[in-house]
């Protein structure tokens, strides 16, 4: 049974540790969580969509969970941080860079050097002359279920985000994806 029911939109800021150690069901809504937080676990039911909040030319979000038990996402559901990453124009530590075509996890337009980790990505997709690149989602529990979807992608002329997730079973028939623009 979960003690932390969202059926309306909501924001968890970085600083709201209100849901630590919680059940979170996310119930056909969507929910943003910024920063690092924890979690007993995490469900996402009925078309839900967990996210971020899309950066800005100040200031980065990031959802990072950690989960004790387990992550479950139906096949309705999806977590979704596509178009929440670095605006357009702007790269690796939120500075301008990204004239032509964002980078990230592989060579952008104009030649834009790739950074981050692909084994370990901890970085936001860049963005290209007019779009914002992929978010960053982290989520480490014992078990994910996915059904639906995870998805850090760009758009139009921007990069991907990144994606990293930390399990010990992975059962399910969704996706992950975190996709770029294409030449």
């Amino acid at each position: 049974d979960a003690n932390a029911i969202f059926t309306s939109s909501t924001t968890i800021s970085e600083s709201d540790t209100s849901f630590e150690g919680k059940d979170v069901l996310i119930d056909g809504t969507l929910v943003a969580i910024n920063g690092v937080h924890s979690f007993n676990s995490v469900h996402l039911v009925h078309g839900a969509v967990l996210t971020h909040s899309a950066d800005t030319t100040t200031q980065t979000h990031k959802l990072d969970v950690t989960v004790a038990v387990q992550v479950i996402v139906d096949a309705t559901s999806r977590i979704d941080v596509s178009r929440k990453g670095y605006l357009a124009g702007r790269t690796t530590g939120n500075v301008v860079g990204a004239l032509v075509a964002g980078s990230h996890g592989g060579r952008g337009g104009n030649g834009l050097p790739v950074y981050d980790d692909y084994a370990h990505p901890q970085d936001w997709g860049s963005g290209g002359g007019l779009d914002s690149g992929g978010g960053f989602v982290s989520i480490t529990a014992a078990t994910l279920t996915l059904n639906g979807q995870i998805n850090a992608n760009g758009s139009g002329d921007s990069a991907g985000g990144g994606v990293y997730i930390a399990v010990s079973t992975l059962t399910g028939t969704g996706g992950i994806s975190a996709n770029g623009a294409t030449p």
